[in-house]
Parts: structure tokens; C-alpha cells; sequence
């Protein structure tokens, strides 16, 4: 285990490429969710977290979504490309693939177009969408599409590649909520992720990280640069204090962050073996967790020889 107080070399600006050694589905058969128990290594990082950090993640897009802007531009992939602060050129298709928000366009792609159109009923779709009074309409339709609709629409307007990339955004981290603590697995972060998949545009669309992590992550081989991102907050100092652990995204990193916390007082997280108690509020992610539970499927922190007790937000204060 690396000494806490050591920097580590690296960080956002150098992420260390780990790699995932689990990637493990937690909800049933049937459920409406899909959410990931995905356990990353950190050995030989020198990285160091405590309860509360967060693991912060690049992602790459779908190779699919990549090519078919590039097919839609006519390219090849291997044009050259410039992106901002960047000291040399890219290819097209590695700035698409892993450097490259495929979502959010803008009214400004859309005024480029406008001025590039060759169609005139593209053109005049153009004009009704940037018209003053059609601001709520455009923002519902750009908010229903990704670069790839746009280009789709109005394939007169025949973009170069360069006048593309200017109109997209830099492809951001991700930041997960720990749900493990170093005092039980020191060179590996564990998270819950919920895996993100929806349609908009009559198109299928994925979360880029949750779906890089249980889609496109090869267990064991990948590397999967990422770094730790310190926080403020944490569990009380003073291990006697009540606390109430609030799982509002997945649900289930709140109970591996207070089983992982308090593992020599915890077996439960209504009622502790020491003084304090820690519930844990699970909100609508209450119903999985009962389910599951009655069915004798295994909750999150069993596997440990924890027994997780869950209660509905309305309940928490009858266990304080």
C-alpha cells in the first residue's frame, strides 16, 4: 500500500492506466435497471483515496458512432484535424473516437450550416429552427440530438472535417463516488455505476462512461487511464456520531462507502455493534433492494459477510 501522505505521479493531467478486474452485474433478471459492481486496480500507482474521494475516468466513444460521422462527411478518417492546445494534428477518426463529445450540438453548428446549405428545403428547415421566436423549439430539438442527427438532416451543408471538430466540445472525465475504503482493499477503487442506455431521435443512445466501462473495458487488459479526485467530505472523525447514508444515484455506493467505513462496528446498517447507528436513506431504489432481498439474491457488501439492512427515507429518523 502506498504511503497516503506520498504524491502520486500521477494525476488528471496523467492518468495512470489501470485495469478493471471485475465487472459484475448486481440487479436481477428482469429488473429495469443494469447497475455495475466494476473494480478497478490501482496497483503500482502510488494513487492513494480515503471515504468520500471520487475516481475520475476517461472514456472513449463507440467506434460505431465515430465511423458514422465520418461516413456521413464523405471522409476517409485519416484527415488531419487541429485541436484547441493541441502541438500537432490528430486523424479525424482518433479525434472522434477519444478526444470528441459526439453529443451537444449547438445553435452555432447550426448557423454554419445555415450559411453552407445548398438544399433549400434544408435551408429553409435551417432558418425556421434559428428564427428568434423558435428558441424553445430549437433548444427541444438540439437537446433530442447528437452530431451525428445534424449531419444527417442537412447533408447539403457538406462540412469539412476541420469546420466539424471547431463546432464540438473536448470528451470530460467522468467522476464516480468511491464505494470501497483502502482500509480493506488499499490497491484497487470499487464503484456501482449505473449503466446508462435510452432513445432519443428515434436513435439508441448510451452513457459514454457507463457503457465504456461495462461495454468496451476487457477485464484485465484494457487500460483505463484514470486518476483520484480528492474531496472535502468524509465520514465524522468522531466514530460515535450518528450518520445517515444517502444513496440518491445508484443506491448502492452509500452502503459499500458505510460498510467499507465502519467494518469493526457494522454489521448492520440500522442498528451498529457500536454506539452509533447509520442507516442508510435508499430512496427509489428501495423497491430493487427489497426485492432482492426476498428473492435470496446477494445485496452489495454480503460478499464481505456484511449484513445490509435497508430502510425507506421516511424511516431514518426512528433509527437515530
Amino acid at each position: 500500500m502506498s504511503d497516503p501522505d506520498s504524491p502520486s505521479a500521477y494525476s488528471k493531467d496523467t492518468p495512470f492506466p489501470a485495469r478493471v478486474v471485475e465487472n459484475r452485474v448486481l440487479n436481477g433478471p428482469g429488473s429495469a435497471k443494469e447497475t455495475r459492481h466494476i473494480v478497478v486496480s490501482i496497483a503500482g500507482s502510488g494513487l492513494h483515496y480515503k471515504a468520500g474521494d471520487s475516481l475520475g475516468v476517461f472514456p472513449s466513444n463507440r467506434p460505431e458512432e465515430a465511423d458514422a460521422i465520418v461516413a456521413t462527411l464523405g471522409a476517409s478518417g485519416d484527415e488531419p484535424v487541429m485541436l484547441p492546445k493541441a502541438a500537432e494534428p490528430i486523424s479525424l477518426r482518433e479525434a472522434l473516437f477519444s478526444k470528441l463529445a459526439l453529443a451537444g450540438p449547438t445553435k452555432r453548428i447550426l448557423e454554419t450550416m445555415s450559411a453552407r446549405a445548398s438544399d433549400p428545403a434544408e435551408r429553409a428547415k435551417l432558418a425556421g429552427l434559428l428564427a428568434p421566436e423558435s428558441k424553445e423549439v430549437l433548444a427541444a430539438w438540439l437537446d433530442d440530438r447528437e452530431f451525428i442527427d445534424v449531419l444527417s438532416e442537412f447533408p447539403s451543408a457538406s462540412l469539412k472535417p476541420q469546420e466539424l471538430v471547431e463546432h464540438m466540445r473536448k470528451l470530460m472525465p467522468r467522476l464516480y463516488s468511491i464505494a470501497s475504503s483502502p482500509r480493506m482493499h488499499p490497491l484497487e477503487i470499487h464503484l456501482t455505476v449505473a449503466v446508462v442506455r435510452f432513445t432519443t431521435n428515434r436513435r439508441e443512445r448510451v452513457g459514454v462512461c457507463t457503457t465504456y466501462l461495462a461495454d468496451r473495458v476487457t477485464v484485465g487488459s484494457s487500460p483505463v487511464p484514470v486518476f483520484v479526485s480528492h474531496s472535502h467530505f468524509g465520514p465524522p472523525e468522531d466514530g460515535s456520531k450518528d450518520a445517515i447514508m444517502v444513496g440518491p444515484g445508484t443506491g448502492t455506493a452509500a452502503a459499500l462507502f458505510a460498510a467499507a467505513v465502519y467494518p469493526d462496528r457494522l454489521r448492520s446498517l440500522v442498528v451498529g455493534s457500536g454506539a452509533a447507528a447509520v442507516p442508510l436513506a435508499l430512496g427509489g431504489l428501495l423497491k430493487d433492494w427489497v426485492e432482492a432481498e426476498d428473492a435470496g439474491e446477494e445485496l452489495p457488501g454480503q460478499r464481505d459477510g456484511l449484513l445490509l439492512e435497508v430502510v425507506a427515507e421516511a424511516e431514518v429518523a426512528q433509527h437515530l
